[in-house]
C-alpha cells in the first residue's frame, strides 16, 4: 500500500495574516505603551502573537515567538528614556514573564501538535481501511472469477474479464498479464493480456513472437519466486515501451506458477509516483498471483486429462475397428479419420515400402473420404528423408523448410511427417497437412504420434492376418498345382506353369527354369513378378554355380547376390536360391528363384519351394515324354499342311505372312527373316520376334541391303542348299548386327525358283547348339514349298494389279475405285468418320489432242497425274475414270480441308509448264468438292454430287473449284 505519510499541513492566506496582525499589535503596543506603568499590560498583549504563533506552526514555534517577545519587550523598555527599573528588576521581570510566554506558548503549541497528529492518523486510519476494502474487493473478486475459471471450457477467454475485474476492484490504473512459451534466451515468446483503467488509444498485440531480452533478469529472477517493484523511472525505455507502461509511476511485477514451472507474469502498474506498495498491497497482490497460479494448473491438467481421455477413446475406437477387419486399407482408413478428431488437417497421406521402395498407398481427405493423392510440393522428398532418418517432423512453413527444397507457388502449408516404425525398422511414412502455416503443442504432437503408432499396429497386424492367409492359400495352392501340372503335357506351359505357381506363392521378383541333358543347361522359361521390367536371358557359362546345383543336385542359396563372385554381373542385388529338379535321382534341369531383398531366406519358404521343386521334376518329366512323341507326329502332319497352308491363297501379302508363322509349327525359332531378291537388291519383308528400340517386339521390313556384307547368304547363294550354323560364337564368318548380337545358333535356306535363288529363309534362336542338320534339311523342304506359292502369288497379283490399275497413268481405274472407295466410304459409315472427294476434268484438253496429237495428250494426262501425288497423301484414293476426268477419295478428311487440297492441286496445274516433244502448255482443272453425308453416303452418290460441282465450275469460267457453299 502506499505511504500516507506527508509533510505539515500548509497555512492558508487567512492563518498567515492573523499571524501577521498578532504581531503587528503587539509591536504597536511597544510603541505607543512602553512606560513602565504598562509593563504587565505589554506583557500580556505579548502573550497574543505566542498564543497565535504556537496555534498555527505547533510547539516550537511557540517557544521561539515566545522568546522572540521578550526580547522585543526588553530591548524596546531597555533603551526607552522612561524607563527606570533597575537592572535587577528588569531582569526578574523578562525572566517571569518569558517563563509564563514559553510555557503558555509550549502548551499551545503542543495542544495544537496533539490535534495535528491525531487528525493525520484519523486520515491515515480511513485511507487504510479503504485500501483495504479495496483490496479485500480485489480479493474476493479473485474468488468469484476464480469459480468461473475452474467452471468453464474456454478458461483463457475469461483472462481479460479477469483482468478488468481486478484492476476496478484494486483501484489499479494499468493490468497486463504475460504468458511464457518456448525456452531459452533466443526462443522465449508469449503471448500477453493488458487492461487499463482508462481507454487506451493503442492497444497492443497479444501474441508477442519474441520476448524481449531485456525481461530475461526478470524470468530468472522469477524462477526464484523473487517479485519486481518499484518505480517506473528505474526501468529502462525498451521494457517499458514493451510493455505499454507509463513513464512516471510505480510497479510491482509478480511470477505465477503451475506446479513448481514458472508460467508467466501479473503485473500491477500505478501512475502515482509518490507512493510506494507496502506489504498488504504486496502481500495482497502475491495471492492473487498465486491463486492464478492455482487455476491455470488445475485448468492445464483438466485439459491434459481431456486429452489424454480423447486420446485413450481414439486408440480404443481405431483399435477396435483395425481388430475387427482384416483389410489393410480399411485398417488404415480408420486410423486416419481419428486424426481429423483431433487436428485441423485437411489431407493425410501413407507411404508405405514396398520391394524397398518408399510408394504412396493410401490418402484420405477431410470428408473422411479416400481421394487420389494430392499434389503437396516436397511430399516425396519430406517422406524419403523422414524414413532414412527414422525422426518426427514438425514443419510449420513447408516452404521455409530448409532441409528440402520446394518451389514458393504462393502456397504456405503446414505438415506433420511421422515414421511408422516397428522395433527400429521404418516401414512408412504418416503426413498430415494443414492448409495455412501452424505451430503444434505438445498435446497434439503426442496423440498424433500415437495415432501413427496405432497405423504401425494396424500395419503389422492386418499383415500377419494376411501372411497366415497366405499360408492357407499355399497348401491349397500346392494342391491345385499338383493338379494342375498332371494334367498338362506341353512342356512350354508346363515351364512357365510352375514358375507362375512359384511367384504366386512366394514374394520373388523372378523365377527361371533350365533344362539338364547331363552336359548343358538349356534355357526352358522365366517369369517375372507384377511390374519388374523383364530383362534377357543370358546362357550360362559352364564354370557358374548353377552347373554346380544340376551336377551334386544340391540345393543352393546365396543370401547376397552381389557378394556371389560365381554370379554374373547382369543379375540384380537380392537373394538367391538355386533348386535342381530331381526325377529317378536324376538332376533333369534347375529352378532358380530371386528375390527384392538381400537376406537369409526362412525355412518355411525353403520348404514351399522344394515342394514345388519335386512337382515340377515330375511335370518336366511327363511333359517330355509326351512332346518327343509328339514331336515326331507333328513334324510329318506340320509339313503336310504347312504346304498346303501357304499354297491356299493367291494373295501375295498373304503368302508372306503366312511362311514364317507356318515354319514355327516345324522349327522353333526366337525371330526370323523372310528375305526376297528383288531387281538385284535383297530386302526383308517379313519378320518375326525381333524386338524395336523400346522393346517391342517389331514385324516391319527393314531396308534394302546389300547380300555380299553376309557371308551365310553368300554361300546359300552360291550353293544353292541349307547352311547351319550350331554355334555362331565359334564362326568366323558370322556377321554381328543390332538385331543378331543376341543369336547363338542359326539356320538358312535360298528360295529357288528353277535354278535362280529368288530369296531366303533365316531363323535365329538365343540357345547354342540348337540347329542341327536334320532341321536345315526340314527347312529347304520349306523353301521348296515356298517357292510355288510365292510364284503362284505373283503371277496373281500381278494380272490382279493389271485388272485395277489404268495403263497409262498406273493408278487407279474405275474397277479398282469401286473396290477400294466402296471400302472407304464403308469404313467412314461404321465409324463416322470424316470422308471427302474431289472430281476434277481436264480444261479444253480436246483442243490439245487436236493440235498436238494423242500422244502429246498421253504425256499431259502422266504430267498431271505426277502433279497431283505431290499434293495429296498415299493413303487417298487417286484414280481416273475417264479420258481427261479423274476422282480422288480423302479419307478422315473434312470439307473445308478437302477444299484447300483441291486449291492446292488446281494452283500447281496452273502454275506448271507441261511439255511433249518440243510443245509447251499451259493446262487448268475443273474441280468440284463434296463430304460424305446423312444424304450423300455411297459411292455413286459421292461421285455424281462431286461432278455436279465440276460442271459448275466449267460453266462459270473453268480454273476453279465449286462446293456447297457456292
Amino acid at each position: 500500500m502506499r505511504n500516507i505519510f506527508r509533510p505539515p499541513k500548509k497555512l492558508d492566506p487567512a492563518e498567515w495574516i492573523i499571524i501577521f496582525l498578532s504581531w503587528m499589535i503587539y509591536s504597536g503596543g511597544l510603541i505607543f505603551f512602553s512606560e513602565a506603568a504598562n509593563y504587565w499590560l505589554l506583557m500580556a498583549l505579548g502573550a497574543l502573537p505566542v498564543l497565535v504563533t504556537a496555534w498555527s506552526l505547533g510547539m516550537n514555534f511557540g517557544v521561539g515567538s515566545a522568546v522572540l517577545s521578550n526580547g522585543l519587550h526588553f530591548l524596546v523598555h531597555y533603551f526607552h528614556p522612561a524607563y527606570t527599573s533597575g537592572t535587577k528588576t528588569l531582569l526578574f521581570h523578562y525572566l517571569t514573564s518569558f517563563t509564563l510566554l514559553a510555557v503558555t506558548g509550549m502548551l499551545i503549541g503542543h495542544l495544537r501538535d496533539i490535534q495535528v497528529k491525531s487528525r493525520k492518523e484519523l486520515d491515515y486510519l480511513t485511507k487504510t481501511n479503504q485500501r483495504l476494502t479495496q483490496l479485500s474487493r480485489a480479493l474476493e473478486a479473485t474468488n468469484r472469477l476464480t469459480t468461473d475459471l475452474i467452471n468453464t471450457q474456454d478458461w483463457m477467454d475469461k483472462i481479460p474479464d479477469f483482468l478488468r475485474n481486478i484492476s476496478s476492484a484494486a483501484g489499479i490504473d494499468h493490468l497486463f498479464l504475460l504468458q511464457l512459451t518456448g525456452n531459452g534466451i533466443v526462443n522465449y515468446s508469449g503471448n500477453i493480456h493488458h487492461y487499463w483503467s482508462e481507454t487506451q488509444a493503442h492497444v497492443p498485440d497479444k501474441i508477442l513472437p519474441v520476448i524481449s531480452p531485456e525481461l530475461i533478469p526478470w524470468i530468472n529472477t522469477a524462477k526464484n519466486d523473487i517479485p519486481v517493484h518499484g518505480s517506473l523511472l528505474e526501468l529502462s525505455e525498451g521494457i517499458r515501451k514493451y510493455l505499454f507502461l507509463k513513464d512516471v509511476g510505480e510497479f510491482v511485477v509478480l511470477p505465477i506458477f503451475i506446479d513448481t514451472a514458472l508460467w508467466g507474469f501479473i503485473g500491477f502498474e500505478s501512475y502515482q509516483s509518490q507512493n510506494e506498495w507496502n506489504t498488504p498491497e504486496l502481500t495482497t497482490f502475491r495471492n492473487i498471483a498465486q491463486t492464478l497460479g492455482s487455476i491455470i494448473y488445475k485448468k492445464l491438467i483438466e485439459d491434459h486429462l481431456n486429452i489424454r481421455a480423447k486420446e485413450l477413446d481414439s486408440i480404443q475406437k481405431a483399435t477396435t475397428n483395425v481388430a475387427s477387419g482384416d483389410q489393410l486399407e480399411a485398417g488404415l482408413q480408420i486410423v486416419l479419420s481419428q486424426i481429423y478428431e483431433h487436428t485441423p488437417a485437411y489431407d493425410t497421406n501413407i507411404y508405405l515400402y514396398q520391394d524397398q521402395v518408399l510408394n504412396f498407398y493410401l490418402s484420405l481427405g477431410k470428408n473422411k473420404q479416400q481421394t487420389l493423392p494430392f499434389p503437396h510440393p516436397g511430399e516425396e522428398v519430406l517422406s524419403l528423408l523422414v524414413a532414412e532418418s527414422n525422426q518426427d517432423y514438425f514443419i510449420s512453413n513447408i516452404s521455409k523448410f530448409k532441409d528440402i527444397t520446394v518451389e514458393n507457388n504462393g502456397y504456405e502449408e503446414a505438415v506433420i511427417s511421422l515414421s511408422l516404425k516397428t522395433d527400429s525398422k521404418v516401414i512408412g511414412v504418416l503426413n498430415i497437412w494443414y492448409s495455412s502455416t501452424r505451430n503444434f503443442n505438445l498435446e497434439e504432437r503426442n496423440i498424433l504420434r500415437l495415432l501413427a503408432d496405432q497405423a504401425t499396429t494396424a500395419i503389422i497386424n492386418i499383415q500377419y492376418l494376411q501372411k497366415e492367409r497366405e499360408q492357407r492359400i499355399l497348401a491349397d495352392s500346392l494342391r491345385k498345382a499338383n493338379l494342375l501340372l498332371s494334367d498338362n503335357l506341353e512342356l512350354k506351359e508346363v515351364l512357365e506353369s510352375i514358375l507362375n505357381q512359384v511367384l504366386a506363392m512366394v514374394s520373388a521378383r523372378d523365377a527361371q527354369i533350365f533344362l539338364y541333358d547331363g552336359d548343358y543347361l538349356e534355357f526352358g522359361a522365366v517369369m517375372y513378378a507384377e511390374n519388374v521390367q523383364p530383362d534377357p536371358v543370358h546362357p550360362l557359362d559352364s564354370d557358374c554355380m548353377f552347373y554346380l546345383t544340376a551336377r551334386e543336385g544340391k540345393r543352393i542359396l546365396v543370401p547376397d547376390i552381389q557378394a556371389e563372385k560365381r554370379l554374373q554381373e547382369t543379375w540384380k542385388t537380392g537373394a538367391l536360391v538355386s533348386l535342381p529338379l530331381i526325377f529317378h535321382n536324376k538332376v533333369i534341369g534347375i529352378m532358380n528363384v530371386t528375390f527384392f531383398e538381400p537376406g537369409t531366406l526362412d525355412s518355411g519358404l525353403l520348404q514351399t519351394l522344394d515342394l514345388l521343386s519335386n512337382q515340377a521334376a515330375i511335370a518336366i518329366n511327363n511333359a517330355r515324354t509326351f512332346e518327343t512323341e509328339r514331336k515326331q507326329r507333328k513334324l510329318a502332319q506340320a509339313l503336310q499342311h504347312t504346304g498346303r497352308a501357304i499354297q491356299s491363297s493367291l494373295d501375295l501379302e498373304v503368302v508372306l505372312d503366312q511362311i514364317l508363322i507356318q515354319i514355327a509349327n516345324v522349327i522353333p525359332y526366337n525371330s526370323a527373316n523372310l528375305i526376297l531378291i528383288e531387281n538385284g537388291e535383297a530386302r526383308v519383308v517379313r519378320q518375326q520376334g525381333f524386338q524395336g528400340k523400346k522393346g517391342q517386339q517389331s514385324d516391319q521390313p527393314v531396308t534394302s541391303f546389300d547380300v555380299t556384307r553376309f557371308t551365310s547368304l553368300v554361300k546359300m547363294a552360291h550353293s544353292k542348299n541349307s547352311l547351319t550354323i550350331p554355334d555362331t560364337e565359334l564362326d568366323p564368318d558370322w556377321v554381328k548386327t543390332e538385331t543378331t548380337k543376341d543369336v547363338l545358333s542359326w539356320i538358312g535356306a535360298p528360295i529357288l525358283d528353277g535354278d535362280h535363288v529368288i530369296g531366303f529363309l533365316s531363323l535365329n534362336n538365343h540357345i547354342r547348339n540348337f540347329y542341327t542338320e536334320d532341321q536345315a534339311e526340314i527347312l529347304s523342304a520349306f523353301a521348296s514349298q515356298a517357292t510355288i506359292a510365292l510364284t503362284h502369288a505373283r503371277l496373281h497379283k500381278e494380272i490382279h494389279e493389271l485388272a485395277v490399275t489404268d495403263p497409262l497413268t498406273k493408278i487407279l481405274n474405275r474397277r479398282g475405285l469401286e473396290r477400294w472407295g466402296q471400302y472407304e466410304v464403308d469404313r467412314a459409315n461404321r465409324f463416322i468418320s470424316p470422308l471427302s472427294a474431289i472430281f476434277f476434268d481436264l480444261d479444253h484438253f480436246k483442243i490439245i489432242n487436236d493440235k498436238y496429237g494423242h500422244d502429246a495428250g498421253d504425256d499431259v494426262l502422266k504430267q498431271i497425274v505426277s502433279c497431283c501425288k505431290l499434293v495429296i497423301r498415299k493413303i487417298d484414293i487417286f484414280s481416273r475414270i475417264g479420258g481427261e476426268e479423274f476422282f480422288i477419295i480423302l479419307p478422315e478428311t473434312s470439307l473445308p480441308i478437302a477444299i484447300q487440297v483441291a486449291e492446292r492441286i488446281r494452283e500447281t496445274v496452273a502454275d506448271s509448264t507441261f511439255r511433249s516433244n518440243s510443245h509447251e502448255m499451259k493446262i487448268t482443272l475443273s474441280l468440284g468438292v463434296v463430304e460424305l453425308n446423312e444424304e450423300i453416303d455411297t459411292l455413286p452418290k459421292l461421285m455424281n454430287s462431286a461432278d455436279q460441282y465440276m460442271y459448275q465450275s466449267k460453266q462459270t469460267g473453268r480454273n476453279k473449284t465449286s462446293y456447297l457453299s457456292n
